[in-house]
Order: structure tokens, then sequence, then C-alpha cells
């Protein structure tokens, strides 16, 4: 089939190559899962199999088997589910898994595989429907938001998969924006809204970069458009919208209701840290061209620059994009930012499509710097210690250096409109396609088209990498583990393990919280951001039997206890 014919047929069937691209690229991300037969499951066996408790936690809610505040650890204590992340969103895509039968490590890979299909439709949308970018372009640069080299190196911490939600919640604002039937427009914002509220409740991390890159967002390009146009335009534009920031508000205030209702009950609880307590998780300036020694394009040049002092290895804070994507997004922000002001001061009537997309482009190319600069921590301090400080919720995370994962997809959003805004691959009407201001002719584009798609084509390899990190469990051993637990005494009611062969105490521990599933039965062991006041029950101090002794005397004096030793499977009353 002649070239022409094949690009003009793919054109119109942008759905399916959507699709195959995307599954090309959940192949290779996954591959480790899914040529196993979803026998290794992603992430480690702490963190992953407490989101796989979590998850399943909500699946017993929806069968009336479980208070939705209160998972079956900790036990007696009551309303633990605000020490962690609650991963409430995630059930609509893991209770269909489960209905049809998958068991729940398979339902909870899949659900991590379904997310990605999520953000990728997201790029994917924005970048080839509002944007109007050709296929090539946008399939390429959403295969690098979605599968970003920072993702890969993190997913041992399966959280991060929530950045998906984030491109959503930037598709369906955008949405709401771009359409013209007022209700559509107000339904668009509510649910937009609603969904922030929502993914703060289900993970915080994310919906606080979410609020706080989106807050940036707007004050940035409502800066340009008050510079450029005059605080009138601005003024006028609040006026004839201000009904979507109403409905926003509303949506996220109904989000926000089971957030407040999980957190508040545990606010008492809460250990709020100092900056100096986090500061010492932060990536430092050389965690900027950190992306691991399996990078396929760039771990071999710097195993060498950065062995020494096994920052290699400190994968927690190789989180930054990838350095021809930042280098690259970063290029632009400026052509855009000169663009915006060449082109304001040639205009001479009503701002154009593409006038509009360069200045949006160099808004998030500024958030993107931001995102990416404001946790480093250098010799003498960071900026983040002024977030921390005084914007609201920063206190409460940890691993701030994740924000330079949304990072990531918003510098492929900041190349994507400065495409958009050149001209040459939208859909414009308004003028000859023009770089900076200055048209050129159609070799000239040509030329440029290409150098750009090669270029965004390395962005894309760049994110490869030749060795997965995430293989930490494999299901065939837990199912194994949990079926080998014969059923506890008769008159037990709560129990707490002992391993005599431990080799980690949170794996021991979480062990205990699968296994409560398993035996419908509450444990008093637990693993979670926080614990309850009291409580230090981890097998494998040398007082660890005195503490429960003391935890079962005061929580639990007229309650059946009994233990399960992990090495053996064996109960005691």
């Amino acid at each position: 089939m002649p070239l022409p014919m094949l690009r003009e047929r793919l054109r119109r069937r942008p759905l399916w190559v959507g699709v195959s691209v995307w599954l090309l690229g959940a192949l290779w991300f996954f591959r480790d899962p899914v040529f196993s037969g979803f026998d290794t499951i992603t992430g480690y066996r702490g963190d992953a199999r407490l989101i796989i408790f979590l998850h399943e936690h909500w699946w017993r809610v929806l069968h009336g088997e479980a208070s939705w505040r209160s998972p079956d650890m900790f036990a007696p204590a009551r309303d633990t589910l605000g020490y962690s992340d609650t991963f409430a969103l995630d059930i609509v895509l893991y209770a269909p898994l489960r209905l049809v039968g998958f068991d729940q490590f398979v339902a909870f890979q899949l659900t991590l595989v379904a997310l990605t299909a999520v953000g990728f439709a997201s790029l994917f949308t924005l970048m080839h429907r509002y944007l109007g970018l050709n296929l090539l372009p946008t399939c390429l640069l959403a295969l690098a938001g979605v599968f970003a080299n920072n993702i890969f190196i993190d997913t041992g911490h399966p959280q991060i998969y929530a950045i998906n939600i984030v491109s959503l919640v930037v598709l369906v604002f955008t949405a709401a924006w771009r359409v013209s039937d007022v209700r559509w427009r107000l339904a668009g914002s509510a649910v937009g809204g609603m969904l922030v509220g929502l993914l703060l409740w289900s993970t915080y991390y994310f919906g606080w970069y979410t609020v706080f890159l989106g807050a940036l967002f707007v004050l940035i390009l409502t800066a340009v458009v008050a510079v450029q146009d005059g605080l009138g335009v601005v003024w006028r534009t609040i006026c004839s919208r201000w009904a979507m920031g109403a409905a926003s508000l509303g949506g996220l205030t109904v989000g926000l209701v089971p957030f407040f209702a999980t957190y508040l009950a545990v606010l008492d609880d809460s250990d709020f840290r100092t900056y100096d307590d986090v500061a010492g998780l932060a990536p430092r300036p050389l965690d900027l061209i950190n992306v691991g020694r399996h990078n396929v394009m760039w771990g071999w040049l710097i195993e060498p620059l950065l062995d020494g002092d096994g920052r290699l290895d400190a994968l927690n804070r190789a989180v930054a994009p990838t350095p021809l994507l930042l280098i690259t997004s970063a290029i632009c922000t400026v052509a855009l930012i000169r663009l915006v002001a060449v082109r304001a001061s040639a205009r001479s009537g009503a701002l154009s499509r593409r006038d509009g997309v360069a200045r949006i482009g160099a808004a998030l190319g500024v958030a993107t710097a931001i995102a990416v600069v404001s946790p480093i921590q250098f010799e003498f301090g960071g900026a983040w210690a002024w977030l921390h400080r005084f914007v609201p919720g920063a206190s409460a995370l940890r691993l701030f250096g994740r924000i330079e994962i949304v990072a990531s997809m918003l510098a492929c959003l900041t190349i994507a409109c400065w495409m958009s805004a050149r001209g040459d691959e939208a859909h414009a009407e308004d003028s000859t396609p023009t770089v900076d201001g200055e048209e050129i002719d159609h070799g000239q584009r040509r030329s440029l088209a290409s150098v750009v798609i090669v270029l965004i084509g390395l962005v894309c390899l760049e994110q490869l990498n030749t060795a997965t990190i995430s293989r930490q469990f494999d299901r065939s051993d837990q199912l194994a583990m949990l079926a080998s637990v014969g059923p506890p005494p008769e008159q037990c009611e709560i129990f707490y393990v002992t391993d005599a062969e431990l080799e980690d105490v949170n794996i021991s521990i979480v062990s205990a919280m699968l296994i409560a599933h398993e035996i419908d039965l509450p444990t008093m062991n637990g693993y979670s951001g926080q614990y309850p006041p009291g409580w230090d029950l981890g097998p494998g101090s040398v007082d660890y039997l005195a503490k429960v002794d003391a935890w079962i005397a005061e929580r639990l004096p007229e309650v059946g206890t009994c233990s399960l030793e992990l090495s053996t499977q064996t109960w005691s009353e």
C-alpha cells in the first residue's frame, strides 16, 4: 500500500491507532507481569501488598463485610483508613476485575495497566483533539508522558500511578472550557472539581500536586493576560466564566466530603513533620540527570558519574524528567514566551486560537520548571522549605520530590503546545505557519517538522529501560502462603503474628494483613504511613510479645486473641 494512502487511512482511525500504540507501550512497560502470566506483581512487597490490601478492603466494603473507615488492621483501633492513602478511586477499575473472577493480585496488576490506559487516552485526546497535533507526535508524546522513565524506576511504589488521574483532570477541565453548551460546561466543571477532591482522598500526594500546580498555572496565565491585554480583559473573563468556577468549587466541596470524613477522624493522631524531617529524602542537583543505571539512552553515561555515592540506587530521589525531555521542554517554553511577546506586539485584532495556545503553553512550561526545581535540596537549603511552611497541606508530603513525576507529563504537554502554536502540526485556519512570529516557507516547515519528530522520538526512546526493577514478589508465592493458613482457634476473635524466620518486619506485618482478609479475622498488626497511639507491634523486637501483652491488656482484656507463627503456619491461643 502506498505510504500516502496508509497515512490517510490511519488518520481516519485515530482511536485504533491510539489503542494500538498504548498496547505496545503497556506490553513493554509491564513485560515482567505480562510474560509471567501475571505471576509477577509490580511493586515492593511492603507498599504494593499494603495497596492490594486496601483495594481488597474496598471490595469487602462493597460486599458489606467491612466498615469503610476501619480496615482489618491495628485491631481494635478504629478509623485507621486515614493513616494512609485510601485508593478509593481505583475501585472503579478494581471492582469489575474482581467481579469477573480475577483474584486480588491479578486484579491489582490489571488495575495499574488500566490506569495507564486512562492516562494515555487523556493525553492523546488533549493533544490530538484539542491541540490539533497529528497522530505521530501525539502518540510519541503520550507514550513519553504515561510510560515515563521516572514512573518506571519508582514503580515499586504503585501509588504513583495516580499521575494518570491527574491527566484525566486536565482533560476534563479542558473539555469543559472548550464546550459551547453552558449546561455541559457547568457539568464538566463540577465533575472536574469533584474529581480533584476525590483524588485528594484517594491519593493525597497527587491530589495536592494537582491543586498546587493547577493554581500556579492559573496565576501565571492570568499574569500573562493582565500584562498583555490589561486587567479589564482579566475581569471580563472572570465575569463571563464565573459560573464555571462556582461549579468547580461545588464539585470540589462534594469530593472533599469523604476526604474530611476519613482524615479528620485521625487528625489528633497525626505526626506533623518539620522540613528537616523530610529534607533528607529530597532530590539533589545531580538527581536531575539520575535516570537509573538501566536507562537505554543515558544509563551507560551516568553510571560512572553517579555510582560512587550510591545515588543510582537511591531511586526515591531519581524522579526528575529525563534530560532530553527536560531540555526540549525548556527550549519550547522559551520559544513560547518569545512567541507570545512577538504576536502580542503584532496583533491588531482578536486573540487567535494559536495565540491562546501559546499563552497556555508558556504558562505550562513555567509551571513545569517550578515543579522540577522547587524540590531540589542544595547545600544551603531548598525552595520547598517555603512551600512546606506556608502552603496548606505541603507539610504532609514526605517524598515531595514526586512532584517531578507530574512535571514529566506537563513537559510533554508544553512541547505539544509549542507544536500547536507553531502552526504546521495543527489544524489552524488563521494564518501561515510561523516560528517566533516569522513566516516560513513550505520547505522550511517540512524540514523543521522532521527535526521535531526525530527529537520527540528520541524523547520517547529515553524513557525505555533495559532491565526491570519492579519485580518484588510473585502471585503464586502469595497464594500459597494464604492457602497454607489453617483455620484459627474457635474462640479467637483477633490475632497477631510471630515470625521466627523474620526477614523484614514490614513484610511480616503486611502478610498478617492479607491473612486477615483470607480468614475474615482482624489483626492487631498493621502497616501504614502512621500508627495508632501506643502501637508498636512489629515482630522481631526482643520485647515484641511483651508489647503485645500490654496492647491486649489495655485494649482487649475480654476479647479472645491468638497468634500465628508465619514460618510454620501454626496457631497458638
